[in-house]
This record gives C-alpha cells, sequence and structure tokens, in this order.
C-alpha cells in the first residue's frame, strides 16, 4: 500500500449494506467527458436533464456526473428506438 492511510473504499468494508473496494465503484463520467463522447454540446446535456431525458444522472455535491453503464444503456434505448421507428 502507499503512504497513505486505508479509508472504508480501500479497506473492501461494508458501507450502505453493499461491500465496496475502489476497484468495484465504477468510474463516473463528468458532463464535458460525455459531451465528447456523444459529439453533442454540454448544454444539450443539461437541457435533456431539466426535460428528464438524456442518460441518467446525479450530483455529487455540486458535480454532474453519469455512469458508464447508465450511459450504455440510455445508447441501447436509443438504438431500439430508432430500429423500431424504422428511421
Amino acid at each position: 500500500m502507499t503512504g497513505r492511510s486505508a479509508t472504508k473504499w480501500d479497506s473492501g468494508e461494508r458501507v450502505g449494506g453493499q461491500d465496496f473496494g475502489m476497484e468495484q465503484v465504477e468510474e463516473l463520467l463528468k458532463p464535458q467527458q460525455l459531451s465528447r463522447y456523444l459529439g453533442i454540446p454540454v448544454a444539450t446535456l443539461y437541457a435533456w436533464r431539466q426535460r428528464g431525458q438524456g442518460p441518467a444522472s446525479f450530483r455529487v455535491g455540486k458535480h454532474l456526473r453519469y455512469r458508464r453503464s447508465d450511459v450504455a444503456r440510455w445508447i441501447g434505448q436509443q438504438i431500439e428506438l430508432e430500429t423500431v421507428s424504422g428511421s
């Protein structure tokens, strides 16, 4: 281990009824990262959030974040919608 002291996250202890170690915590995307990935303006992500559209997001303090798994799920849903509508 490095010179820093272990935290609940490092030790794999139970937090909120779940076992967590940092290796189990999913990487979160910032709006700027998701914007680049999708090729859309950051403002579009914020507008979608206001309208209840787009991938699921949440705040960490004042910072908006997206789980990669939620983004992947949302993209899959968009593909299904396009397939069903034939567009």
